[in-house]
């Protein structure tokens, strides 16, 4: 069995004299104080825990610049302790879940119906209480209320803690919308630009603020990796270039633009994308260790310095690292490189374990179990009905001493930090921010960054 990796208390390399989590619960603050003044775009009722959480801060000028005051219960303390003390209590809030909600914060699962939950769904959602809940676009209803009114609903589901609500916002052909947000150029596209790195920036705040009006708390975007080598087919105009370093840089500032707009990114995918599709079949990334590491890898070192909350990992085999396993399954790849030696603390997601790739993995139950002992701290399952099956399962496991609490309560544990950091949930577990606004709102918002979007590609 893997053995629990709770991440040190240390600055973080690179972020300047604040630690990452105080930045991001700065930028945070701002984003909730912003939110609060909207006073037309509320959506009715949602004001209450935003005002609540946002009477804590101050924000006064510092040198031209925003300073926030922390909440009473940070206040005076150093960066450094502001940082311990998110993990403790992000630790003591998994230590409080029973077994089931306990297995049930490391699962991302999927929602079978259009606009609405079956009577079957709210079960299923509230026996488990995901920790995740991804949505396709198959699930969304057209129009900015109706979806605002979705979203809602599904944050309160599972009736527990709140979960993050996911989706693709990749921009190009990976979009999901109708006309509730902005659709955004590819990657590729944007990358050719002569404002790339502006761009890149400009499109990640675009992206974090249109989804959190809408509902959402976490967008499974950008690709970091580059489109060349083996992954060139299958990523297309979905990477920011075709140079490794320069790819990871512009995903680097998409990431940091949008958490900074208050929305949890997720890079992807670790470590590469071998020549093949997933969804479709099991690839490799070619090379020896040297080469990889310079392909993939350190590309891989200069996007993590945007912190972000999560990482996706990629089903594709990398026998350089690991000659017996997928990197899904890979405690080589997963807890040893990327947790340990690139210094990931963030929340480690699997791709969705349908996917054809993990055919020859055996059962649902099996793939989770390789993932979680390999290091993985939160599984994607698309299919809600077996993802209850799954779950099931695991808290089996779990009481019988076949999967290891204490690497349950780790991964429960980098999930809850993340909700905490970006404010989803409070200290207590109760509900965070909603930042959620009303349709004019929504549309207002819209029409300003098209025209924002337009100005910088000189369209």
């Amino acid at each position: 069995m893997v053995s629990a990796h709770t991440p040190s208390v240390r600055s973080v390399n690179r972020v300047g004299p604040l630690s990452a989590i105080t930045l991001s619960l700065a930028c945070l603050a701002c984003a909730a104080l912003a939110s609060c003044r909207l006073e037309a775009g509320r959506q009715p009722g949602a004001g209450n825990a935003a005002t609540a959480v946002a009477a804590e801060w101050a924000p006064a000028p510092l040198s031209g610049r925003p300073r926030v005051q922390e909440p009473a219960v940070y206040r005076d303390d150093t960066p450094a302790a502001v940082e311990r003390r998110l993990w403790q209590t992000a630790s003591r809030l998994a230590a409080s879940l029973s077994d089931q909600a306990l297995v049930g914060q490391v699962l991302m699962v999927g929602v079978p119906e259009v606009a609405s939950l079956s009577a079957a769904s709210l079960a299923w959602l509230r026996a488990i209480q995901p920790g995740a809940i991804l949505l396709f676009r198959y699930n969304l209803p057209a129009g900015i209320a109706a979806l605002q009114a979705y979203t809602s609903l599904l944050a309160g589901a599972g009736g527990g803690l709140r979960p993050f609500l996911a989706i693709d916002h990749e921009g190009g052909t990976v979009y999901r919308f109708g006309d509730e947000t902005t659709r955004l150029p590819s990657a590729h596209r944007l990358a050719a630009a002569p404002r790339a790195a502006e761009l890149a920036s400009l499109t990640g705040r675009i992206a974090a603020w249109e989804l959190a009006g809408l509902g959402f708390s976490l967008n499974l975007a950008p690709i970091v990796e580059a489109a060349s080598g083996p992954g060139a087919v299958f990523l297309e105009f979905r990477a920011w270039g075709s140079v490794p370093l320069q790819a990871a840089a512009h995903g680097r500032d998409y990431i940091q633009a949008s958490q900074a707009a208050g929305l949890a990114a997720a890079a992807k995918h670790f470590p590469g994308s071998g020549g093949g599709d997933p969804h479709q079949a099991l690839a490799s990334l070619p090379g020896d260790a040297a080469s990889i590491r310079q392909r993939y890898l350190e590309p891989f070192r200069l996007a993590l310095d945007s912190q972000p909350a999560a990482v996706i990992l990629s089903h594709v085999r990398v026998p350089a690292f690991d000659d017996s396993q997928v990197a899904t399954f890979s405690a080589s790849l997963v807890d040893t490189i990327l947790k340990g030696e690139l210094g990931f603390r963030g929340l480690v997601l699997s791709d969705d374990l349908f996917m054809r790739a993990l055919a020859d993995s055996g059962s649902l139950t099996r793939r989770a179990s390789l993932a979680l002992q390999a290091g993985v701290d939160m599984l994607m399952l698309s299919s809600l009905e077996e993802a209850v099956a799954v779950h099931a399962n695991l808290v089996a496991a779990l009481r019988a001493g076949q999967l290891e609490r204490a690497r349950l309560l780790d991964a429960a544990t980098r999930c809850l930090a993340q909700k905490l950091r970006f404010l989803l949930i409070n200290g207590q577990g109760g509900p965070g921010i909603d930042r959620r606004l009303s349709a004019a709102a929504q549309a207002k918002l819209l029409a300003a960054n098209s025209a924002r979007l337009q100005a910088m590609l000189g369209d």
